[in-house]
């Protein structure tokens, strides 16, 4: 598998989507089975309007790519977690 550096540290969460997405599908052209596995925290710009908003860069992250995905793309399976020891901001974390 070619190697390549999947670092998306301080990274807008939409060009991490983005580029973490366009990666997979070209990998998946010659590899059957693929791990893709990116290091690093995505930003989310907060503005006034959003001030009250609730979730994470990772909850909004993971949704954002969501939006993103074609049936062609399965199956697929997305993890983003990060831990910075409070258990996030809202009733949204950690609920099952």
């Amino acid at each position: 598998m070619p190697s390549s550096t999947n670092t998306c540290d301080d990274w807008s969460y939409d060009a991490a989507a983005n580029t973490l997405l366009k990666r997979l599908r070209e990998l998946r052209r010659d590899h059957s089975r693929v791990c893709l596995i990116s290091a690093g925290e995505v930003t989310v710009r907060v503005n006034d309007a959003s001030a009250s908003a609730r979730g994470g860069r990772n909850q909004h992250f993971a949704l954002y790519l969501a939006t993103l995905l074609r049936h062609e793309d399965g199956p697929l399976a997305v993890l983003s977690a990060g831990s910075d020891g409070i258990d996030g901001n809202s009733d949204a974390a950690a609920r099952l």
